[in-house]
């Protein structure tokens, strides 16, 4: 099976050893004289040579690269390759009288500029190609490595949601069992039914589809606690369905906006999800409570997950009587 290189150095082979072979018959044929030999003969016979040239070179590099060697080797072995064949030829062709009128200082030299033009072009493609492949192996590399930091990273921080969820959700627990036992009951079978099904997921992304479905269990599990006193309104477009958005968005932003806000029966709390361009926006009535220090724990997990996973950090619009949070929708 042919590597990239290989194929690359086949292509190169292909297209070049015609053109070296004009541009060294050319010359020859513009200054010489008495010529046996037709052009197109010419030319075949010194494609010969040039095949030869791609394949000596090709296996110097292979060779030079596989053992790891100075790069100097490379050029002194294509140096001595050079000077033997100029040493031990005749001729392009059969005879020199092609070239009556030149001196044989001046032929020797026409000859070894001939064989070094044309070694240079494909030392020059040899090499070009192998320094494209190994910048394009390279930069692979990076990326993965990249990648495989970054997927660290998230993981890290996802592994920060679950724990200030269930913290969250135990305190709630707690204060139910005290005050209202009835419904405490009935808030533990929901979380339980809730985070079997939300801590399966071992994916980094959620489409936006499956987060709405984990939202309206979640929106059921606060009825329990709320009855009325939270009302959530979803209008999301099924064409943003499938795209993708950091795991566990969409409960984060609905936590965020229950914890700190005040809400009673003759002013429920109102929280709208919508989808905006390629945004989903959470929107919530401010009414924040005065005693309520927020360490922006949630808030900050999930900018900094948006931003490594889209490139985007979350927007926060924040007015007097509203606060939103958009979060970059991740095409599919």
């Amino acid at each position: 099976m042919l590597n990239q290189i290989d194929k690359k150095l086949i292509r190169a082979v292909i297209i070049t050893t015609p053109i070296i072979s004009v541009l060294v018959v050319t010359p020859i044929y513009l200054v010489a004289q008495n010529l046996h030999i037709n052009y197109f003969s010419a030319c075949g016979a010194v494609m010969v040579g040039v095949l030869f040239f791609w394949l000596t070179q090709i296996i110097i590099k292979k060779i030079v690269e596989e053992r790891n060697l100075h790069k100097n080797i490379y050029l002194f072995s294509l140096l001595a390759i050079i000077l033997s064949i100029g040493l031990i030829q005749k001729s392009y062709f059969t005879d020199d009288n092609y070239l009556e009128n030149f001196t044989n200082t001046k032929i020797f030299f026409l000859r070894t500029a001939s064989l070094v033009s044309a070694n240079w072009i494909i030392y020059i493609l040899v090499n070009f190609i192998y320094s494209q492949e190994n910048e394009l192996n390279l930069n692979k590399e990076n990326s993965e490595l990249k990648f495989n930091i970054l997927e660290s990273e998230y993981k890290l921080l996802k592994e920060q949601i679950n724990p200030h969820f269930i913290f969250n959700a135990l305190s709630i627990s707690k204060s139910l069992i005290k005050n209202q036992p009835a419904q405490a009951e009935r808030y533990i079978v929901q979380l339980s039914d809730f985070l079997r099904a939300s801590f399966n997921n071992e994916q980094n992304v959620n489409t936006l589809e499956k987060e709405l479905i984990m939202c309206n269990s979640y929106i059921e599990l606060q009825k329990v606690r709320f009855g009325e006193l939270i009302q959530i309104h979803i209008n999301c477009s099924p064409k943003k369905y499938n795209f993708n958005l950091p795991f566990f968005t969409i409960i984060t932003l609905l936590e965020n906006a229950i914890k700190h806000n005040g809400f009673s029966e003759d002013e429920p709390l109102i929280i709208q999800i919508t989808t905006l361009d390629n945004y989903l926006e959470v929107k919530n009535m401010l009414k924040p409570i005065n005693e309520m220090v927020s360490t922006k724990t949630g808030l900050n997990n999930l900018n900094l997950r948006s931003k490594l996973l889209s490139g985007e950090e979350i927007q926060i619009i924040k007015s007097e009587t509203e606060f939103a949070v958009k979060v970059k929708l991740i095409a599919e």
